[in-house]
């Protein structure tokens, strides 16, 4: 049965025995089934002071004059709520594999978002049509449930199809969990003056999301959904009026902002993140699923479901690793141009060769594992060949593999060695070698003498003690 959690934060406190019924619905239904179950962790927050319930209320009062039909500021309790346990199974064997939102494109494709418990899903339904099993008919349905049978045979059928399909209400119950998931996050939040976020269908606005997540994760480091400080929770924080809990994190996001170049830079910068998540061809399901969310964004959507912020603000961390990846293999692409520009030709015979191993990697084939290394020569061409024997680990019966002597080939290590080479084809900077032999450590790498050295003396301190 699939293990599920989820915490819903800021719920508030005239919509707690609604949240608890329906958990308490799910359980019936699993006590009915007679397998799986779920339990509600309740944590109070912290209460509103009377004097910012006063202001709230002032200012709902002075808006209400043009907006008669504007309803009034939550000042109550509230709550951060987790909901976990495991999905039962109806009967007929019937599970819930995913709820598929679905997202029409201008060619009459789809680009789905697809909330699943199992590995592999989001990327077999995320360009799924809205199509239903049971009743067959072509409309443009927003939502459809994939669900599993005992044999393992999925069926994809419309939402209002679920239950005659099925032929079990439980089913539908099940169904509701995945729904809540998202529903919850606009049950119960406050409008307050706030120009950027709307708890009713509009959302959150998409760059400007992106923006407070880059400058949260530049302020705070970034935070996942279980950690203390998690960053979703600290982006729709920032989306929010700032009051005495979120002071500091608002002046931290706004300080953050100007050490990342001021706000347009930043804005900019969020905007290439979107465009290049929408570009994404690849088939990991974080970046599908991500790359569904951001397409709309780079269409011109302006916002964002609440359901989905987590998935958004993830983008800052992702796009800061890729910038950082891109920096890395511009310093490598350069050192290569410069390597190749002053190297002399690599051989094209049987010679010796002395250079620093730069790179080591195994291979695996039907035969076995294959150690190879890439050396840089002293004449600033590269070969790669296989390690010979010579270089390989020697296990030592005192020792072990902790000695100069028997500790294999390391990155760093200057080696000399004759193999027989071939020039790469349209490199010949670059050359692969074969039958290597006479091989020998000229010098090991620093950091493999440092740690020998450190492991030899606690050696010799215990041999001293048992002699």
């Amino acid at each position: 049965m699939p293990v599920i959690t989820h915490r819903f934060e800021a719920v508030q406190g005239n919509v707690l025995g609604w949240f608890t019924s329906k958990v308490d619905t799910l359980n019936k239904v699993a006590a009915k089934i007679g397998n799986g179950g779920f339990t509600l962790t309740i944590e109070a927050l912290p209460l509103m002071s009377l004097v910012e319930q006063h202001e709230r209320m002032e200012r709902w009062m002075m808006t209400s004059i043009e907006d008669p039909g504007r309803r009034p500021p939550w000042v109550g309790p509230t709550f951060n709520l987790t909901v976990s346990g495991t999905l039962p199974v109806v009967p007929g064997g019937w599970t819930v594999v995913a709820a598929v939102d679905h997202f029409a494109q201008e060619d009459g494709t789809y680009r789905n978002v697809v909330r699943s418990f199992e590995e592999g899903a989001v990327t077999d339904w995320m360009d799924a049509a809205p199509d239903c099993a049971h009743c067959g008919r072509s409309v443009a349905r927003k939502y459809t449930v994939v669900i599993k049978d005992a044999d393992g045979n999925l069926v994809q059928v419309g939402k209002s199809c679920l239950v005659d399909y099925v032929g079990h209400n439980d089913i539908d119950q099940l169904m509701n969990l995945a729904t809540y998931w998202g529903d919850l996050f606009t049950v119960g939040r406050d409008e307050e003056d706030d120009e950027y976020y709307s708890s009713k269908s509009l959302g959150y606005p998409t760059v400007y999301s992106v923006v407070l997540a880059l400058a949260a994760t530049k302020a705070f480091g970034y935070g996942k959904a279980d950690s203390e400080k998690p960053t979703r929770e600290v982006v729709t924080s920032l989306l929010q009026p700032p009051h005495k809990e979120t002071k500091e994190a608002h002046a931290a996001a706004k300080q953050a902002i100007e050490d990342l170049g001021g706000h347009e830079v930043v804005e900019a910068d969020a905007k290439a993140a979107i465009a290049w998540a929408a570009g994404y061809e690849g088939h990991n399901d974080y970046l599908t699923n991500l790359r569904t969310i951001v397409t709309a964004a780079s269409g011109g959507a302006e916002f964002t479901s609440p359901k989905h912020i987590g998935l958004l603000v993830s983008l800052a961390p992702t796009w800061n690793r890729e910038q950082e990846r891109k920096v890395e293999r511009k310093v490598r692409d350069d050192a290569e141009a410069a390597r190749r520009a002053d190297a002399e030709d690599a051989p094209q015979e049987r010679v010796e060769v002395e250079g620093v191993i730069v790179g080591l990697k195994t291979y695996h084939s039907d035969f076995g594992a294959t150690e190879k290394m890439t050396v840089l020569a002293d004449g600033g061409y590269k070969v790669w060949v296989s390690v010979p024997k010579a270089l390989e680990a020697q296990y030592d019966e005192h020792h072990g593999l902790y000695s100069l002597s028997t500790l294999g080939a390391t990155v760093g290590d200057r080696v000399r060695f004759t193999a027989t080479f071939e020039q790469a084809e349209g490199d010949s900077t670059f050359a692969f070698g074969k039958r290597p032999a006479s091989a020998t450590f000229v010098e090991r790498a620093e950091a493999v003498v440092k740690e020998t050295e450190a492991f030899m003396a606690v050696r010799a301190e215990q041999d001293a003690v048992s002699a």
